[in-house]
């Protein structure tokens, strides 16, 4: 969990998320040194991941990963509708437009990295509080020589972003049901609102769930994406 900080290498690891929730003692788990609703993160009940980054009070910038392996990332909740809600890693931003608070984040590159068996996406974009707000996007995102297989969901979903470039990756099983615990549904990569995307010399391979499983989609909002 990087919470508002940044410039961070994270290089060499094995990472998988899915024990109870709960400690050998029947408490819910929870992050040391977080208060409030955002120590609800820490117990992976309705939500896990293999490495989640917000910036909430600050954009943030520079994050480099290389060669991790992320792999059966599953929460452990009671409810059965968030039974799928596993990411591999996720960036989330959250912004304020009343009190013109508006963060992005930027300068990320992802290399030599292999996703398996999450419940939904491998890696997911995502920011919150900017709808109908299309001149702030995260910026210069690159994944590089990674793959993604039998993903739950997709395997790569960037929203609200721009400069993105995605090369020499496979994508396969995005839409995977090894696990009862999968979403069962996805296309192996899709852009949302997104600008200036380069996606080349992938391979889109697998996807046979229903309704949009494709191997590769370019979805609502986007500008100048090049699929090669």
């Amino acid at each position: 969990m990087l919470y508002n900080d940044d410039y961070i290498s994270i290089n060499n690891l094995e990472i998988s998320n899915h024990n109870s929730h709960l400690d050998s003692l029947g408490n819910v788990k929870l992050i040391p040194g977080f208060s409030g609703e955002y120590n609800t993160w820490g117990s992976g009940k309705n939500v896990r991941f293999g490495i989640k980054i917000v910036a909430s009070s600050r954009s943030l910038t520079g994050f480099s990963m290389n060669n991790l392996k992320i792999h059966d990332i599953h929460p452990s909740p009671v409810l059965s509708q968030n039974i799928h809600k596993g990411y591999g890693i996720k960036f989330e931003t959250q912004s304020d437009t009343v009190n013109s608070l508006f963060n992005i984040i930027s300068d990320v590159e992802i290399t030599n990295s292999d996703f398996s068996q999450t419940g939904h996406y491998g890696i997911w974009i995502k920011s919150i509080g900017l709808n109908n707000i299309d001149s702030v996007k995260n910026t210069d995102f690159q994944i590089l020589d990674c793959n993604f297989e039998n993903t739950g969901g997709s395997g790569f979903v960037p929203n609200k972003s721009k400069n993105i470039l995605v090369r020499n990756c496979s994508l396969t099983h995005s839409d995977s049901r090894i696990d009862s615990r999968m979403w069962k549904r996805g296309s192996g990569l899709w852009t949302f609102d997104c600008k200036d995307v380069i996606v080349q010399h992938n391979y889109f391979m697998n996807a046979h769930g229903p309704q949009d499983s494709y191997g590769a989609n370019i979805d609502y909002g986007n500008e100048n994406v090049v699929f090669q």
